[in-house]
């Protein structure tokens, strides 16, 4: 069973570390996170970033992804994917940092393993 986001603050479970681009879990023992195989929109994985990356506004990417790849290494089974990014916002709290989500479909949870996955902006001028 799924756990409940306090809706009114932005908790992330990630942050990306802008120099090393490392993804940091942040870890809270009172919403840790569990995937269950077939979870289908059931949780949704936030994450914080800087809002300026070498002079980039992450704020104005054309497309921000989540790819992910689902393994099951006992079978040699791979699933993968990505996550379109729709929600994509300048931290009010904090305009120096952004904030969005993934919400995590079953496409991403079909396997029994391990889920891996990278975070991706497209930012294009013109």
């Amino acid at each position: 069973m799924s756990h409940k986001h306090n809706l009114n603050t932005y908790a992330p479970d990630f942050t990306i570390d802008p120099i090393t681009r490392e993804i940091i879990q942040v870890y809270n023992p009172e919403n840790p996170i569990r995937l269950m195989q077939f979870d289908h929109n059931s949780e949704k994985l936030r994450f914080s970033c800087p809002r300026y990356i070498d002079g980039h506004d992450m704020a104005r990417c054309n497309k921000l992804e989540v790819h992910f790849v689902n393994s099951d290494v006992a079978n040699e089974i791979n699933n993968s994917g990505a996550y379109r990014v729709v929600d994509i916002e300048v931290d009010p709290a904090d305009s120096s940092k952004i904030n969005f989500s993934w919400v995590v479909s079953k496409n991403a949870t079909g396997n029994v393993g391990t889920l891996v996955f990278s975070v991706r902006f497209t930012c294009l001028t013109g």
